[in-house]
């Protein structure tokens, strides 16, 4: 193994920029920016007195690895890091877009839907729904003749069992009091 060689950055002292005089005192001049760094200080601060970055505040240095940086190693957890947070972000982006389509698609189908019962609603007379109801009626059987109501109100608890039924048409609405499932009165 080859011998020690004095640090030129320090000669020798161990702190960046100084040197011994003549008489073997420390003569201090501003340590250099990259020291001040690598010590983690503040570089807008002037220092004299700061650890030699070259030597690492040995003041000697392998000759074979002179002027050449310390390398640092980069953790083994980063890599992983970085993987999964890459994953999670294509993750994030797959599923947003495929809840937009899939949500574009049923709002499309509620509004064929909603399309399509408007038109039958509004393709009947008032008239032609009061012939197919009676009084006495089940339910099942007015959804069968006349089709699903467009609005059911429950009458609240005071009136029991009581539901009030609207069907819209083109000359205005009918309107179905229900009690216990059978028709009690028809009206516009």
């Amino acid at each position: 193994m080859p011998a020690l060689k004095t640090c030129k950055h320090c000669n020798g002292t161990t702190f960046c920029g100084c040197m011994f005089d003549e008489r073997g005192k420390l003569k201090r001049k501003t340590a250099c920016i990259t020291c001040v760094v690598k010590s983690a200080l503040d570089p807008k601060v002037i220092y004299d007195k700061v650890i030699c970055s070259v030597c690492r505040g040995t003041g000697q240095v392998d000759p074979m690895n002179e002027g050449t940086e310390p390398q640092t190693r980069t953790p083994q957890w980063l890599p992983i890091a970085a993987a999964a947070a890459i994953c999670a972000l294509v993750f994030l982006a797959y599923s947003a877009i495929t809840a937009n389509l899939e949500a574009r698609k049923y709002k499309d189908q509620v509004d064929a839907l909603t399309a399509e019962t408007e038109r039958a609603s509004l393709a009947r007379s008032t008239e032609e729904v009061q012939a197919k109801l009676k009084v006495g009626m089940s339910a099942l059987q007015v959804r069968h003749d006349v089709g699903e109501p467009d609005i059911i109100k429950q009458l609240g608890e005071a009136f029991g069992d009581t539901e009030s039924w609207r069907y819209n048409c083109t000359d205005g609405h009918v309107l179905i009091t229900m009690y216990n499932g059978a028709v009690q009165t028809v009206s516009r």
